[in-house]
């Protein structure tokens, strides 16, 4: 495997001519797709293997619109990206958890979680976020290996709130709380709609010149489904300035959150979006992110959930280390390419 490995990055190098040759980000950049394309194969080949030991075929999937189904005590859901790439996971608003039966073996509750992955359609790009208080984690995993996915263990940060404890801001460090009480003075918190969220979060991603690494088209239609529930599995709010009696006309929102509130136990903070400072515009105020985390703190306690940052930008684990109070914890994600994520480079 090695000798292919080699074989694959000397032939596209040598393409490239002494241009490739010369560049190391070129080699890098050869390195990294070769390295993913042989990982890819390996999953494959184990993914389909998995299928052939339980006799399941290739179960595709031929839809074009978002649903959700279960295998055994698996759900998911499946739909198609901006580029057509057909992707799914566990529901946005659940955790993967609870897919192994308590009442049997350690031998066969990993047949049992072999045997849902080998029923999964073979020709979609698949993403599992575990709880990350997972029960039978080493048993997930093995099976999830077993099945062609890889996996990696992420950090999140999580805050287990209470109601007799009062305001969450509180016990916060004194730095934090200042900040926070600046932005409760200036900022109001208002309930957005998924249209409204959407075209804020484009918006902010366009000014601030980045692309999203999440499938928007995906994500906006899994929360119409989350919201059109009896018990709505989302909740989506934002902050802007609060009106005065000299311009009484509503400010532009300057941080918008969507969180879960799913029966996983836990509220999520699964999309988080900013305004970004444009000429022509007002400043955004510059603690709006930490006032629309607090209100998640304070929506989850509660709901008697477990707030989740559900993983965390750099800039985002500074800010939950200086509120000091946020447990770090670690969960896996399982995950899965097709050939059409590799050919479209959407990895």
């Amino acid at each position: 495997m090695t000798v292919t490995k080699i074989s694959i990055r000397t032939n596209v190098l040598d393409a490239l001519g002494p241009f490739g040759k010369k560049t190391s980000d070129i080699e890098a950049l050869v390195k990294k797709y070769t390295d993913r394309a042989l990982s890819s194969s390996i999953g494959a080949a184990r993914f389909y293997w998995n299928k052939l030991v339980h006799q399941t075929g290739l179960m595709n999937i031929g839809k074009t619109l978002p649903f959700m189904t279960t295998i055994g005590r698996l759900d998911y859901y499946v739909g198609r990206d901006e580029k057509g790439i057909l992707r799914g996971g566990n529901l946005h608003w659940s955790y993967l958890q609870g897919i192994c039966d308590d009442k049997i073996g350690d031998a066969e509750k990993y047949k049992s979680v072999c045997l849902m992955l080998a029923k999964l359609p073979g020709n979609v790009a698949f993403s599992f976020k575990a709880d990350p208080k997972l029960r039978d984690a080493a048993i997930i995993r093995a099976a999830f290996k077993t099945a062609g996915f890889t996996v990696d263990s992420r950090p999140t940060f999580l805050y287990k709130g209470n109601v007799e404890d009062g305001d969450p801001v509180a016990k916060m460090k004194s730095d934090a709380r200042t900040k926070i009480n600046a932005a409760r003075r200036d900022l109001e918190i208002t309930d957005m709609s998924v249209e409204d969220f959407f075209a804020f979060y484009r918006d902010n991603l366009d000014d601030a010149g980045k692309k999203s690494h999440f499938c928007l088209n995906i994500d906006q239609d899994m929360f119409y489904q989350g919201l059109d529930q009896n018990d709505p599995q989302l909740e989506i709010f934002a902050v802007r300035r609060k009106s005065t009696d000299s311009d009484s006309n509503p400010h532009p929102f300057d941080a918008a959150v969507a969180c879960s509130r799913g029966k996983d136990g836990y509220y999520k903070l699964m999309r988080v979006t900013y305004r970004y400072k444009k000429q022509g515009s007002p400043a955004p105020h510059k603690h709006a992110n930490k006032l629309v985390v607090v209100e998640a703190m304070r929506r989850a306690t509660a709901l008697g959930l477990t707030l989740d940052t559900d993983g965390f930008t750099p800039g985002g684990g500074v800010l939950y280390r200086r509120f000091g109070v946020f447990d770090e914890v670690v969960q896996d994600d399982y995950n899965r390419r097709t050939i059409m994520t590799l050919l479209r480079k959407c990895a």
